[in-house]
């Protein structure tokens, strides 16, 4: 039905797994900073800035793994689900 060159389905995963690290990525690595700045017994200035350092390796990890799965599914599957899981936790705990 559609031919689609093998240059455009390249393109079309890449465009889609940057979409995914950056947005989805994004959103779970800035959702488990917030839980983190929570739960860590310092000072909030501390906590957050432990957090931040947290989400900036946990966010590079991301980047890193969304290219290096073999299977966009698997990407989505590995960056959505934490992401939702985080993400509800932290709106149960009471948002942002």
């Amino acid at each position: 039905m559609f031919n689609y060159s093998a240059k455009a389905v390249y393109r079309l995963d890449v465009a889609t797994r940057t979409l995914l690290a950056v947005f989805g990525g994004y959103w779970g690595c800035a959702a488990v900073t917030l839980i983190v700045t929570r739960i860590l017994p310092s000072d909030p200035k501390t906590a957050a800035l432990t957090a931040n350092m947290l989400f900036f390796i946990l966010y590079t990890c991301v980047f890193i793994w969304v290219f290096s799965v073999r299977k966009p599914l698997y990407a989505w599957l590995g960056v959505g689900i934490p992401s939702a899981v985080f993400g509800l936790a932290l709106l149960m705990w009471g948002g942002a």
